[in-house]
């Protein structure tokens, strides 16, 4: 949605390397979402994560997001 904003009032589309997974859940008006941004580097900005880091990630977020639902008996796909 181009008007939903994360709690820190951030547009969604406006986080570089954000992460996301969703998963089906009448307790969060029908959808909730699990998001992990990447570490700041440096410079204050995202640190960039290519290949390895990248598939770590994703695969942190996917088990998370399980976990998760399983726990408040939500979908788990």
């Amino acid at each position: 949605m181009p008007g939903e904003t994360y709690l820190d009032t951030r547009y969604s589309g406006s986080v570089v390397g954000i992460g996301t997974r969703s998963r089906v859940c009448p307790g969060a008006l029908g959808t909730a979402y699990v998001k992990v941004t990447p570490p700041k580097g440096a410079d204050g900005r995202p640190a960039s994560l290519d290949g390895p880091k990248r598939e770590a990630l994703n695969e942190l977020l996917t088990s998370f997001a399980a976990a998760s639902a399983a726990r408040h008996g939500c979908s788990t796909s």
